[in-house]
């Protein structure tokens, strides 16, 4: 609307300021329509941090209902490193690692340039063929000028097989080295070559002219009395849960010609963990109702006034989801949940745990004192407390289902209602959004016409007033 600011200057009417009061008049129909997109924006952006707090939570829970109880503390040992998973229980596991796993590494004698070419110079092609113990094999096609140890290392890389090839620099010359990525007797490897004897006399195994300089050697180790063979160094199925990555072999015993020094293995219970757990617990349930209190506040609106016909409006204060049924059900579900009973023993509520829960707020507050004497005498009713049983679940299940149908769907590509609640507030500002462009659009065409109507009104005054003054000019 170009040159808007000079409409009325040639009758000297305030016109302008007239057209810019119709236009705010105009936009004011805009406003249920913007505000309305406001309130859905702030109900998206509220679900977003309820959801994130739920999951904070959902994953506290977990760990209460699986985790923490299962924790164990590893104790340290020098020949192997022991990590534990889910299954993994309490006890001592005598070890000695008697031998490392070794990869397989063959090399060539030494030629003196890396770059020469080795094969038979006939325009045709030979075949590479290196398999391993396992079964694996890879198939590298070579050229005649594909033949130097250089390219032949590269050709066998490019595969992207179990084996690595690198050329190095030795007393002996260039020496090409193919290394199986595969430990232990399956990794051992044997080169072949088809087409190209000469080739096949530098690098075939067949042809004795290749030398191991690294065994193919499998891990060997003793648990508990029992001697066990494996083809890797990382090694998780002798004890159940346990990883036990093999660093070194174990020292010599006191007499060197006999049996190595064992180590021991001890897991205890990680006590830490529970307590480590809960105080998470407690601090992502309290985050989730504080967010939640303030999704859902709520004041009392300020009266309008009946003698100006003014209307009573929602206070600006409340939170964007005041009302709402599903944060309402969600709330009343959680606190159901910590504030319930689990088990028969002395520690069977949260309140027996030292964990206060306030009335007006549902706020926790941990004793930690008193934890960790519950923790240390009663930890088998802790675990009933938290993990429940067959017939009764525990409080981490209770609250688990309380949540997972907002934040996981029935199958991998659901997500919960709150993700359709998103998708639906969304939606409706989509619609919102083609509303709002639509009316602007109207606006938009109603005030150029105004314009218009003004631009031939300043003229036509202009006009008169222009005439009057002639006529005032002859009667003089």
């Amino acid at each position: 609307m170009a040159g808007i600011d000079f409409i009325g200057s040639s009758s000297g009417l305030p016109l302008n300021d007239l057209l810019k009061n119709l236009k705010q008049a105009e936009m004011q129909r805009l406003t249920p329509y913007t505000n309305d997109k406001a309130k859905n924006q702030a109900k998206i952006s509220s679900w977003g941090k309820i959801a994130s707090g739920l999951n904070a939570l959902s994953g506290s829970a977990k760990k209460l209902g699986e985790e923490a109880f299962n924790a164990l503390t590893i104790s340290a040992t020098k020949a192997f490193t022991a990590t534990t998973a889910t299954g993994a229980l309490a006890g001592s596991h005598t070890i000695t690692v008697n031998q490392l796993a070794g990869n397989h590494a063959i090399a060539t004698e030494g030629q003196p340039d890396a770059d020469e070419k080795l094969g038979e110079q006939q325009g045709g092609e030979r075949t590479v063929t290196i398999k391993q113990a396992n079964g694996k094999e890879i198939k590298v096609a070579l050229k005649d000028d594909e033949t130097s140890l250089t390219s032949i290392a590269k050709q066998i890389n490019k595969q992207g097989g179990d084996v690595t090839a690198s050329v190095v620099k030795s007393d002996e010359g260039y020496q090409l080295i193919v290394t199986s990525k595969t430990s232990g007797s399956d990794g051992k490897m044997s080169i072949t070559v088809e087409g190209d004897d000469a080739l096949a006399g530098v690098i075939g195994t067949d042809k004795g002219n290749t030398t191991e300089i690294a065994e193919a050697r499998d891990a060997k180790l003793e648990v508990n009395g029992i001697e066990y063979t494996r083809s890797s160094n990382t090694v998780n199925d002798i004890i159940t849960g346990v990883t036990l990555s093999l660093n070194q072999v174990s020292e010599e015993g006191e007499d060197k010609s006999g049996p190595k020094k064992a180590e021991i293995l001890t897991l205890s219970p990680d006590n830490s963990a529970v307590k480590k757990s809960l105080q998470e617990f407690v601090k992502n349930y309290n985050a989730l109702l504080k967010e939640a209190a303030s999704a859902s506040k709520y004041v009392k609106p300020e009266k309008g006034s009946a003698a100006d016909g003014e209307v009573t409006q929602q206070n600006k204060g409340n939170g964007a989801l005041v009302g709402d049924s599903t944060l309402r059900g969600l709330v009343t579900g959680l606190r159901n949940g910590v504030n319930d009973t689990y088990g028969d023993g002395e520690i069977a509520a949260l309140a027996d745990l030292g964990i206060k829960i306030d009335i007006a707020t549902g706020q926790m507050t941990l004793d930690e004192k008193k934890l960790d004497g519950a923790i240390e005498k009663n930890g088998d009713d802790l675990k009933q407390l938290f993990v429940g049983s067959e017939d009764k679940p525990g409080l981490a299940e209770a609250i688990g289902k309380v949540i997972s149908p907002l934040v996981d769907g029935e199958d991998k590509d659901a997500k919960g209602q709150l993700a359709d609640i998103k998708k639906d507030l969304e939606a409706r500002n989509k619609t919102l959004d083609d509303a709002i462009e639509k009316m602007q659009r109207q606006i938009d065409t109603r005030m150029d016409g105004q314009r218009k109507q003004f631009v031939e009104l300043d003229k036509m005054i202009s006009q008169l007033n222009n005439t009057s003054n002639s006529l005032v000019s002859l009667l003089k």
